[in-house]
């Protein structure tokens, strides 16, 4: 009888052996999932604030391109409305290309007579 109380402790101390590993894993598991869920919230927060910066910059191209397309149409030509303006008319400071105003000697504007025509440069 002795025995069958010894081999009886060894299975129950192996028993009590494995349930404390089993429960160290089990530990070890919901931490491992308790920080999971924590990158993943981080994931969540920077996806967030990423999408939040690609509107905000989608926003801003659209807009930037909106004045781009209004500079552009404020460089033409008041005359032809083709070219882009590379002349100011002195004094009156029409602007115009300089394929409309040669040959004539009164600013399409203002009707004056100009004296000089000043060829521009853009940077």
């Amino acid at each position: 009888m002795g025995i069958c109380y010894s081999i009886l402790d060894k299975k129950k101390q192996n028993l009590i052996n494995q349930c404390e590993t089993l429960n160290q894993s089990i530990l070890f598991l919901e931490t491992i999932e308790n920080r999971t869920k924590q990158e993943l919230k981080l994931l969540e927060d920077n996806k967030y604030k990423i999408c939040n910066g690609i509107n905000s910059m989608e926003k801003i191209i659209k807009h930037k391109k909106e004045e781009y397309l209004k500079y552009n149409e404020s460089m033409e030509c008041n005359i032809c409305m083709e070219n882009n303006i590379d002349c100011v008319l002195v004094p009156c400071g029409h602007l115009y290309c300089s394929k409309c105003i040669v040959g004539i000697d009164i600013c399409h504007q203002c009707r004056d007579r100009y004296s000089k025509i000043q060829k521009l440069f853009f940077i």
